[in-house]
């Protein structure tokens, strides 16, 4: 009888250490929504008519299962500002706005790589380059989280070229943004 209530006790603590392991689950973060605020400048052959660039940028970030990995969806407006002298008086601001998709990943808790891709709508009716160019963007950033609810700044540096018959529009910006979940 001892051996038995013995066996029976060694197995209810056997089972009872199994059910009381957990499970390892990835928590999948919230969508994040950033708004920004881009300055930067005008890059070869274009920093001899344009000075600097300025624009606002939207970004929707959509989790993977992977939680340093994120789907984004950016819409901006990118403005490049004419220098003033003499042969460049009678130009005009460049006007575009730039509907792009990319892949972030953070290779740290905070700092990122991110691709995108797109096409760039040209909104000076004609003026600067083809009505809409495929544009690409490269980007190194880094989030600083102000709370533990999602929230942070956003700074990244860009390199973005929009690529059209009439010759290539680059530019280098740095992005200032608050991020927040969704």
């Amino acid at each position: 009888m001892r051996k038995i209530l013995l066996l029976l006790t060694v197995l209810s603590v056997l089972i009872t250490r199994s059910y009381a392991q957990t499970e390892t689950t990835t928590v999948t973060p919230p969508a994040l929504l950033s708004v920004g605020i881009d300055v930067g400048s005008a890059l070869s052959p274009e920093n001899n008519i344009y000075s600097t660039t300025t624009g606002l940028s939207f970004k929707l970030e959509l989790p993977f299962q992977n939680p340093r990995a994120f789907f984004t969806i950016t819409a901006a407006y990118s403005n490049y500002n004419t220098k003033s002298t003499p042969a460049t008086d009678t130009l005009q601001n460049g006007h575009y706005i730039p509907l792009l998709i990319g892949f972030k990943y953070f290779i740290t808790k905070n700092v990122y790589l991110e691709g995108d891709i797109g096409d760039s709508y040209n909104i000076n009716s004609g003026y600067m380059g083809y009505q809409n160019a495929f544009t690409y963007s490269p980007v190194a950033g880094f989030a600083i989280p102000l709370t533990k609810t999602n929230t942070a700044v956003d700074i990244g540096v860009r390199y973005e070229s929009r690529i059209s018959g009439d010759g290539n529009i680059n530019q280098a910006a740095i992005r200032v943004a608050y991020k927040f979940g969704l």
